[in-house]
Protein backbone atom coordinates (compact mmCIF):
# COMPACT_ATOMS: atom_id res chain seq x y z
CA UNK A 1 0.00 0.00 0.00
CA UNK A 2 1.30 3.53 -0.74
CA UNK A 3 2.58 4.94 2.60
CA UNK A 4 3.98 1.60 4.10
CA UNK A 5 7.23 1.87 2.69
CA UNK A 6 9.78 4.45 3.24
CA UNK A 7 13.28 4.87 1.63
CA UNK A 8 15.96 6.58 3.75
CA UNK A 9 19.38 5.74 4.16
CA UNK A 10 19.79 3.59 1.08
CA UNK A 11 17.62 1.44 3.00
CA UNK A 12 14.01 0.41 1.71
CA UNK A 13 11.91 0.46 5.32
CA UNK A 14 8.41 -1.24 6.39
CA UNK A 15 6.32 0.54 9.70
CA UNK A 16 7.14 -2.37 11.47
CA UNK A 17 11.27 -1.43 11.33
CA UNK A 18 12.39 -4.18 9.00
CA UNK A 19 14.63 -2.95 6.19
CA UNK A 20 16.50 -3.82 3.16
CA UNK A 21 19.41 -2.03 0.98
CA UNK A 22 18.97 -0.89 -1.85
CA UNK A 23 21.46 -2.89 -2.93
CA UNK A 24 19.87 -6.06 -2.22
CA UNK A 25 16.86 -4.74 -4.12
CA UNK A 26 18.91 -4.49 -7.13
CA UNK A 27 20.74 -7.54 -6.86
CA UNK A 28 17.87 -9.63 -6.51
CA UNK A 29 15.74 -8.31 -9.36
CA UNK A 30 18.75 -8.03 -12.12
CA UNK A 31 20.66 -11.59 -10.96
CA UNK A 32 18.08 -13.81 -8.84
CA UNK A 33 14.35 -14.98 -9.19
CA UNK A 34 14.98 -15.84 -12.92
CA UNK A 35 15.60 -12.11 -13.64
CA UNK A 36 12.31 -11.17 -12.99
CA UNK A 37 12.96 -7.41 -13.26
CA UNK A 38 11.07 -4.43 -12.13
CA UNK A 39 10.45 -2.46 -14.78
CA UNK A 40 7.70 -0.06 -16.53
CA UNK A 41 7.40 -0.25 -20.05
CA UNK A 42 5.21 2.06 -22.40
CA UNK A 43 5.10 2.05 -27.00
CA UNK A 44 2.93 3.99 -29.41
CA UNK A 45 2.65 2.78 -32.37
CA UNK A 46 0.70 4.99 -35.12
CA UNK A 47 -1.25 2.90 -37.53
CA UNK A 48 -1.43 6.04 -40.46
CA UNK A 49 2.13 7.07 -40.33
CA UNK A 50 3.53 6.08 -43.36
CA UNK A 51 7.14 4.30 -43.46
CA UNK A 52 10.77 5.98 -44.13
CA UNK A 53 11.66 5.99 -47.47
CA UNK A 54 15.04 5.30 -47.99
CA UNK A 55 17.61 5.33 -50.83
CA UNK A 56 20.86 3.48 -50.58
CA UNK A 57 23.95 3.77 -53.14
CA UNK A 58 27.20 1.60 -53.06
CA UNK A 59 30.17 2.04 -54.53
CA UNK A 60 32.43 -0.79 -55.96
CA UNK A 61 35.70 -0.98 -57.56
CA UNK A 62 35.43 -4.40 -59.69
CA UNK A 63 38.74 -6.48 -61.09
CA UNK A 64 37.52 -7.31 -64.68
CA UNK A 65 40.62 -9.84 -64.73
CA UNK A 66 39.15 -12.03 -61.80
CA UNK A 67 35.60 -10.37 -60.95
CA UNK A 68 36.61 -9.41 -57.55
CA UNK A 69 33.94 -7.15 -56.06
CA UNK A 70 35.64 -4.34 -53.59
CA UNK A 71 32.63 -1.92 -51.95
CA UNK A 72 34.32 1.07 -51.44
CA UNK A 73 31.64 2.67 -49.63
CA UNK A 74 28.25 2.73 -48.89
CA UNK A 75 25.60 5.57 -48.24
CA UNK A 76 22.08 5.40 -47.08
CA UNK A 77 19.72 8.54 -46.91
CA UNK A 78 16.58 8.00 -45.30
CA UNK A 79 13.56 9.90 -44.96
CA UNK A 80 12.24 9.19 -41.14
CA UNK A 81 10.40 12.41 -40.09
CA UNK A 82 11.97 14.33 -37.33
CA UNK A 83 14.59 11.56 -36.16
CA UNK A 84 13.99 11.96 -32.42
CA UNK A 85 17.10 10.71 -31.37
CA UNK A 86 19.70 11.02 -34.78
CA UNK A 87 22.64 9.36 -33.32
CA UNK A 88 20.42 5.79 -32.50
CA UNK A 89 18.69 6.35 -35.72
CA UNK A 90 21.87 6.96 -37.87
CA UNK A 91 23.41 3.53 -35.76
CA UNK A 92 20.07 1.58 -37.20
CA UNK A 93 20.60 3.09 -40.62
CA UNK A 94 24.03 2.05 -40.73
CA UNK A 95 23.34 -1.81 -39.38
CA UNK A 96 21.04 -2.15 -42.00
CA UNK A 97 23.36 -1.18 -44.58
CA UNK A 98 26.11 -3.90 -42.70
CA UNK A 99 23.29 -6.44 -43.04
CA UNK A 100 22.49 -5.81 -46.31
CA UNK A 101 26.00 -5.94 -47.66
CA UNK A 102 27.15 -9.33 -46.05
CA UNK A 103 23.70 -10.93 -47.23
CA UNK A 104 24.29 -9.72 -50.70
CA UNK A 105 28.34 -9.75 -50.81
CA UNK A 106 29.83 -12.29 -48.67
CA UNK A 107 27.57 -14.52 -46.68
CA UNK A 108 26.26 -17.90 -48.40
CA UNK A 109 24.22 -20.64 -46.62
CA UNK A 110 25.16 -23.87 -47.98
CA UNK A 111 23.38 -26.87 -47.93
CA UNK A 112 24.07 -30.71 -48.12
CA UNK A 113 21.67 -32.89 -50.42
CA UNK A 114 19.74 -33.80 -46.90
CA UNK A 115 19.58 -30.07 -46.64
CA UNK A 116 21.72 -29.50 -43.67
CA UNK A 117 23.39 -26.28 -43.08
CA UNK A 118 27.33 -26.66 -43.87
CA UNK A 119 28.85 -23.52 -42.54
CA UNK A 120 26.37 -23.57 -39.33
CA UNK A 121 29.79 -21.69 -37.63
CA UNK A 122 31.20 -18.20 -38.15
CA UNK A 123 34.48 -19.44 -39.04
CA UNK A 124 32.94 -20.64 -42.16
CA UNK A 125 30.22 -18.69 -42.84
CA UNK A 126 32.08 -15.29 -43.22
CA UNK A 127 30.77 -12.05 -41.76
CA UNK A 128 32.58 -8.40 -42.72
CA UNK A 129 34.31 -7.73 -39.46
CA UNK A 130 34.41 -3.98 -38.48
CA UNK A 131 38.03 -3.26 -40.15
CA UNK A 132 36.70 -5.13 -43.31
CA UNK A 133 33.92 -2.59 -43.50
CA UNK A 134 33.68 0.05 -46.36
CA UNK A 135 33.35 3.63 -45.43
CA UNK A 136 29.44 4.08 -44.44
CA UNK A 137 28.08 7.44 -44.37
CA UNK A 138 23.96 7.75 -43.31
CA UNK A 139 22.01 11.05 -44.36
CA UNK A 140 18.39 11.53 -42.42
CA UNK A 141 16.48 13.86 -44.17
CA UNK A 142 14.23 15.41 -41.70
CA UNK A 143 10.55 16.09 -42.22
CA UNK A 144 7.58 16.73 -40.17
CA UNK A 145 5.36 13.80 -40.02
CA UNK A 146 2.08 14.66 -38.29
CA UNK A 147 0.67 11.23 -37.64
CA UNK A 148 3.51 10.11 -35.83
CA UNK A 149 4.79 10.96 -32.46
CA UNK A 150 7.13 13.96 -31.99
CA UNK A 151 7.13 14.06 -36.19
CA UNK A 152 8.75 10.76 -36.69
CA UNK A 153 7.51 8.21 -38.83
CA UNK A 154 6.62 4.64 -37.55
CA UNK A 155 8.97 2.53 -37.03
CA UNK A 156 12.25 1.41 -40.07
CA UNK A 157 11.00 -1.93 -41.85
CA UNK A 158 11.19 -0.97 -45.42
CA UNK A 159 12.52 -3.80 -47.79
CA UNK A 160 16.14 -3.71 -48.39
CA UNK A 161 17.71 -4.93 -51.83
CA UNK A 162 20.89 -5.62 -52.32
CA UNK A 163 22.85 -7.18 -55.69
CA UNK A 164 24.21 -11.14 -55.12
CA UNK A 165 27.75 -11.49 -55.67
CA UNK A 166 28.69 -11.46 -59.19
CA UNK A 167 30.67 -14.57 -60.65
CA UNK A 168 33.37 -14.31 -62.80
CA UNK A 169 31.79 -15.39 -65.95
CA UNK A 170 29.40 -12.40 -65.95
CA UNK A 171 29.37 -9.30 -67.65
CA UNK A 172 33.30 -7.36 -67.00
CA UNK A 173 32.64 -4.63 -67.14
CA UNK A 174 29.35 -3.82 -64.58
CA UNK A 175 28.33 -0.21 -63.22
CA UNK A 176 30.60 1.47 -60.68
CA UNK A 177 27.55 2.55 -58.63
CA UNK A 178 24.10 0.67 -57.83
CA UNK A 179 21.56 1.87 -56.30
CA UNK A 180 18.62 0.55 -54.56
CA UNK A 181 15.57 2.14 -53.32
CA UNK A 182 13.74 1.03 -50.65
CA UNK A 183 10.02 1.66 -51.68
CA UNK A 184 8.48 4.30 -53.43
CA UNK A 185 6.93 7.56 -52.16
CA UNK A 186 3.41 7.59 -51.25
CA UNK A 187 1.10 9.79 -53.13
CA UNK A 188 0.86 12.80 -52.37
CA UNK A 189 4.26 12.94 -50.18
CA UNK A 190 5.85 16.25 -50.35
CA UNK A 191 9.20 16.81 -51.06
CA UNK A 192 12.33 15.75 -48.92
CA UNK A 193 13.33 18.86 -46.92
CA UNK A 194 16.09 20.25 -44.06
CA UNK A 195 18.60 17.23 -43.98
CA UNK A 196 20.04 16.24 -41.46
CA UNK A 197 22.99 18.57 -41.71
CA UNK A 198 21.01 21.23 -41.49
CA UNK A 199 20.48 20.04 -37.79
CA UNK A 200 23.91 19.86 -37.34
CA UNK A 201 24.50 22.74 -38.36
CA UNK A 202 21.59 24.47 -36.03
CA UNK A 203 23.42 22.35 -33.02
CA UNK A 204 26.59 24.16 -34.26
CA UNK A 205 24.99 27.62 -33.95
CA UNK A 206 23.78 26.40 -29.98
CA UNK A 207 27.16 25.28 -29.39
CA UNK A 208 29.30 28.42 -30.53
CA UNK A 209 26.49 30.63 -29.39
CA UNK A 210 27.05 29.22 -25.79
CA UNK A 211 30.86 29.44 -26.12
CA UNK A 212 30.28 32.87 -26.88
CA UNK A 213 28.45 33.70 -24.16
CA UNK A 214 31.02 31.65 -21.70
CA UNK A 215 33.82 34.19 -23.13
CA UNK A 216 31.38 37.26 -22.45
CA UNK A 217 30.87 36.40 -18.96
CA UNK A 218 34.71 34.80 -18.31
CA UNK A 219 33.89 31.78 -18.19
CA UNK A 220 36.22 29.02 -19.66
CA UNK A 221 34.95 26.03 -21.66
CA UNK A 222 36.20 23.64 -23.84
CA UNK A 223 35.37 23.20 -27.33
CA UNK A 224 36.10 19.63 -28.69
CA UNK A 225 35.51 18.80 -32.36
CA UNK A 226 35.80 15.42 -34.29
CA UNK A 227 38.31 16.09 -36.73
CA UNK A 228 38.77 13.25 -38.61
CA UNK A 229 36.83 9.31 -38.45
CA UNK A 230 38.05 6.57 -40.58
CA UNK A 231 35.66 3.40 -40.94
CA UNK A 232 32.60 2.93 -38.63
CA UNK A 233 32.30 5.44 -35.69
CA UNK A 234 29.98 7.20 -33.43
CA UNK A 235 30.15 10.33 -34.75
CA UNK A 236 31.65 12.21 -37.87
CA UNK A 237 33.93 15.01 -38.30
CA UNK A 238 32.69 18.49 -37.74
CA UNK A 239 30.64 17.13 -34.88
CA UNK A 240 31.35 19.67 -31.65
CA UNK A 241 30.71 19.32 -28.17
CA UNK A 242 31.06 22.38 -25.10
CA UNK A 243 32.63 21.54 -22.31
CA UNK A 244 32.47 23.99 -19.71
CA UNK A 245 34.50 23.61 -16.35
CA UNK A 246 31.98 22.70 -13.82
CA UNK A 247 31.44 19.54 -16.15
CA UNK A 248 28.48 20.67 -17.80
CA UNK A 249 28.25 19.86 -21.81
CA UNK A 250 26.84 21.11 -25.00
CA UNK A 251 26.03 18.11 -27.89
CA UNK A 252 27.86 14.79 -27.48
CA UNK A 253 30.88 13.33 -29.78
CA UNK A 254 29.21 9.53 -29.03
CA UNK A 255 28.78 9.10 -25.34
CA UNK A 256 29.70 6.13 -23.64
CA UNK A 257 33.16 5.05 -22.70
CA UNK A 258 34.94 7.55 -24.91
CA UNK A 259 32.85 10.47 -24.33
CA UNK A 260 33.97 10.06 -20.65
CA UNK A 261 37.95 10.12 -21.54
CA UNK A 262 37.04 13.10 -24.49
CA UNK A 263 35.36 15.17 -21.04
CA UNK A 264 38.54 14.53 -18.22
CA UNK A 265 40.76 15.79 -21.32
CA UNK A 266 38.70 18.56 -21.75
CA UNK A 267 38.60 19.29 -18.75
CA UNK A 268 42.30 18.96 -18.19
CA UNK A 269 42.72 21.53 -20.82
CA UNK A 270 41.05 24.08 -18.85
CA UNK A 271 43.64 23.63 -16.08
CA UNK A 272 46.74 23.79 -17.97
CA UNK A 273 44.89 25.91 -21.19
CA UNK A 274 46.80 23.62 -23.69
CA UNK A 275 44.97 22.28 -26.63
CA UNK A 276 44.97 18.69 -27.28
CA UNK A 277 44.36 16.05 -30.31
CA UNK A 278 43.43 12.95 -29.25
CA UNK A 279 43.16 9.83 -31.20
CA UNK A 280 40.97 6.39 -30.27
CA UNK A 281 40.77 3.29 -32.06
CA UNK A 282 37.28 1.78 -31.28
CA UNK A 283 38.15 -1.77 -31.64
CA UNK A 284 38.53 -3.94 -29.01
CA UNK A 285 37.32 -2.89 -25.27
CA UNK A 286 39.61 -6.15 -23.61
CA UNK A 287 42.84 -4.32 -24.53
CA UNK A 288 41.53 -1.09 -23.49
CA UNK A 289 39.61 0.96 -26.52
CA UNK A 290 36.83 3.06 -25.36
CA UNK A 291 34.41 1.29 -27.76
CA UNK A 292 33.82 -1.56 -30.27
CA UNK A 293 32.22 0.39 -33.46
CA UNK A 294 35.43 -0.68 -35.41
CA UNK A 295 36.65 2.47 -36.42
CA UNK A 296 39.29 5.26 -35.36
CA UNK A 297 38.37 8.86 -34.70
CA UNK A 298 40.45 11.92 -33.87
CA UNK A 299 39.24 14.62 -31.87
CA UNK A 300 40.62 18.41 -31.37
CA UNK A 301 40.01 20.02 -27.95
CA UNK A 302 40.62 23.54 -27.50
CA UNK A 303 40.55 25.50 -24.21
CA UNK A 304 38.91 28.85 -24.59
CA UNK A 305 40.18 30.69 -20.98
CA UNK A 306 38.89 33.61 -20.18
CA UNK A 307 41.40 36.58 -19.69
CA UNK A 308 43.68 36.98 -16.96
CA UNK A 309 42.37 39.27 -14.16
CA UNK A 310 44.75 41.84 -13.24
CA UNK A 311 43.33 43.52 -9.64
CA UNK A 312 44.65 46.74 -9.25
CA UNK A 313 43.72 48.10 -5.58
CA UNK A 314 44.79 51.89 -5.60
CA UNK A 315 43.89 54.01 -8.55
CA UNK A 316 46.51 56.78 -8.19
CA UNK A 317 48.83 58.01 -10.98
CA UNK A 318 50.65 54.78 -10.99
CA UNK A 319 47.50 52.50 -11.16
CA UNK A 320 46.04 54.26 -13.76
CA UNK A 321 49.39 53.28 -15.87
CA UNK A 322 49.44 50.50 -14.88
CA UNK A 323 45.39 49.66 -15.90
CA UNK A 324 46.25 51.52 -19.19
CA UNK A 325 48.93 48.90 -19.81
CA UNK A 326 47.19 45.67 -18.80
CA UNK A 327 44.42 46.37 -20.79
CA UNK A 328 46.28 47.01 -23.66
CA UNK A 329 47.65 43.57 -23.16
CA UNK A 330 44.49 42.06 -23.66
CA UNK A 331 43.93 41.67 -19.49
CA UNK A 332 41.05 41.89 -17.65
CA UNK A 333 41.01 44.88 -15.71
CA UNK A 334 39.58 45.61 -12.15
CA UNK A 335 39.95 48.84 -10.10
CA UNK A 336 39.47 49.56 -6.83
CA UNK A 337 39.75 52.22 -4.71
CA UNK A 338 38.55 53.79 -1.32
CA UNK A 339 39.52 57.05 -2.72
CA UNK A 340 35.35 56.71 -4.89
CA UNK A 341 36.18 60.63 -7.02
CA UNK A 342 39.55 57.98 -8.42
CA UNK A 343 37.22 55.16 -9.61
CA UNK A 344 35.13 56.74 -12.42
CA UNK A 345 34.87 55.65 -15.76
CA UNK A 346 36.41 59.60 -16.89
CA UNK A 347 39.48 58.90 -14.97
CA UNK A 348 39.69 55.22 -15.91
CA UNK A 349 38.40 53.98 -19.07
CA UNK A 350 40.40 51.01 -19.63
CA UNK A 351 39.19 49.62 -16.55
CA UNK A 352 36.99 47.16 -16.88
CA UNK A 353 35.36 46.91 -13.58
CA UNK A 354 35.00 50.04 -11.09
CA UNK A 355 34.64 49.43 -7.89
CA UNK A 356 34.38 52.15 -5.48
CA UNK A 357 34.82 51.79 -1.73
CA UNK A 358 36.42 50.05 0.51
CA UNK A 359 38.30 46.38 -0.09
CA UNK A 360 36.05 44.21 2.05
CA UNK A 361 32.88 45.87 -0.40
CA UNK A 362 35.40 45.14 -3.87
CA UNK A 363 36.31 41.42 -2.96
CA UNK A 364 32.63 40.60 -1.95
CA UNK A 365 31.48 42.62 -5.02
CA UNK A 366 33.95 40.51 -7.63
CA UNK A 367 35.41 37.27 -5.64
CA UNK A 368 38.90 36.54 -6.55
CA UNK A 369 40.30 33.20 -8.53
CA UNK A 370 43.60 31.60 -9.17
CA UNK A 371 43.30 33.34 -12.17
CA UNK A 372 43.82 36.72 -10.88
CA UNK A 373 47.05 38.71 -10.34
CA UNK A 374 46.71 41.23 -7.12
CA UNK A 375 48.71 44.62 -7.49
CA UNK A 376 48.82 47.21 -4.79
CA UNK A 377 49.55 50.42 -5.73
CA UNK A 378 48.58 52.54 -2.82
CA UNK A 379 48.89 55.75 -1.44
CA UNK A 380 51.10 54.37 2.07
CA UNK A 381 51.39 51.30 3.78
CA UNK A 382 48.84 52.11 6.71
CA UNK A 383 46.30 51.44 3.80
CA UNK A 384 48.54 48.19 2.82
CA UNK A 385 48.66 46.85 6.04
CA UNK A 386 44.68 47.06 6.12
CA UNK A 387 43.76 45.93 2.98
CA UNK A 388 46.66 42.66 2.86
CA UNK A 389 45.20 40.37 5.63
CA UNK A 390 41.74 40.77 3.07
CA UNK A 391 43.75 39.83 -0.10
CA UNK A 392 46.09 37.17 1.44
CA UNK A 393 42.70 35.70 2.08
CA UNK A 394 41.89 34.87 -1.67
CA UNK A 395 43.21 32.12 -4.37
CA UNK A 396 44.81 34.75 -6.32
CA UNK A 397 47.58 33.61 -7.69
CA UNK A 398 49.83 36.46 -7.32
CA UNK A 399 49.76 39.42 -4.72
CA UNK A 400 52.76 42.40 -5.73
CA UNK A 401 52.92 45.24 -3.53
CA UNK A 402 54.38 48.81 -4.75
CA UNK A 403 57.20 50.37 -2.61
CA UNK A 404 60.34 50.74 -1.38
CA UNK A 405 62.32 47.71 0.38
CA UNK A 406 62.19 49.79 3.41
CA UNK A 407 58.43 50.67 3.19
CA UNK A 408 58.11 46.83 2.61
CA UNK A 409 59.83 46.24 5.55
CA UNK A 410 57.72 48.05 7.80
CA UNK A 411 54.67 46.81 6.17
CA UNK A 412 55.73 42.68 6.78
CA UNK A 413 56.23 43.87 10.48
CA UNK A 414 53.14 45.08 10.54
CA UNK A 415 51.48 42.24 9.52
CA UNK A 416 53.10 39.85 11.69
CA UNK A 417 52.24 42.05 14.65
CA UNK A 418 48.84 41.75 13.55
CA UNK A 419 48.54 38.05 13.51
CA UNK A 420 49.10 37.42 10.26
CA UNK A 421 51.53 34.41 10.11
CA UNK A 422 54.40 34.82 9.02
CA UNK A 423 54.03 31.95 5.69
CA UNK A 424 51.08 33.78 4.45
CA UNK A 425 52.75 37.25 4.15
CA UNK A 426 56.03 35.75 2.15
CA UNK A 427 53.14 35.12 -0.87
CA UNK A 428 54.01 38.56 -1.13
CA UNK A 429 56.23 39.96 -3.46
CA UNK A 430 57.59 43.33 -3.23
CA UNK A 431 58.88 45.48 -4.11
CA UNK A 432 56.79 44.25 -6.99
CA UNK A 433 57.97 44.51 -10.88
CA UNK A 434 60.46 43.09 -12.94
CA UNK A 435 64.74 45.50 -12.26
CA UNK A 436 64.72 47.80 -15.69
CA UNK A 437 65.60 50.92 -14.17
CA UNK A 438 62.06 52.15 -15.00
CA UNK A 439 61.67 55.87 -13.92
CA UNK A 440 58.53 56.80 -15.57
CA UNK A 441 54.91 56.26 -14.81
CA UNK A 442 54.48 54.67 -18.16
CA UNK A 443 57.86 52.10 -17.54
CA UNK A 444 56.93 51.51 -14.24
CA UNK A 445 53.51 49.95 -15.53
CA UNK A 446 56.08 47.87 -17.73
CA UNK A 447 58.33 46.80 -15.05
CA UNK A 448 54.84 45.47 -12.92
CA UNK A 449 52.94 43.78 -15.84
CA UNK A 450 56.39 42.18 -16.92
CA UNK A 451 56.35 40.39 -13.72
CA UNK A 452 52.89 39.23 -13.66
CA UNK A 453 53.84 38.46 -17.66
CA UNK A 454 56.93 36.23 -16.26
CA UNK A 455 54.64 34.71 -12.81
CA UNK A 456 51.80 33.78 -15.69
CA UNK A 457 54.20 31.84 -17.93
CA UNK A 458 55.85 30.04 -15.38
CA UNK A 459 52.90 28.72 -13.93
CA UNK A 460 51.27 27.67 -17.69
Amino acid sequence: MPGTIELSEGRAWTMDGDSVSLEEVALHSLHRDQQHQIMGTASYVAADSPPPYAAQFAEVEVDIETGQVTVQELMMAVDCGVPINPITSSGQVEGGMTQALGYGHCEEMVYDDDGRMLNARFGPYKIYRADEMPRIEAYLVQTMEKTGPFGAKRSLRSRRTASSRRSATRSPTPPACASTTSRSPPSGYGPLSEPVEGRVATDDRRILAELADAIDAHRAASLVTVVATRRSAPRRAGTKMLVHADGRRLGTVGGGAMEARVVAEALAALSDGRSRLLEYELLDADRGDPGVCGGEVTIYVEPHMPPHTVFVVGCGHVGKAVIDLAHWLGYRTVATDDRVELVTEEALPNADVLLPGSIADALEAFPITPDTSIIVVTRSSEVDVAALPLLLATSASHIGVMGSRRRWHITRDALIEAGVAADRVDRIHSPIGIELGAETLEEIAVSVLAEVISMNRRES
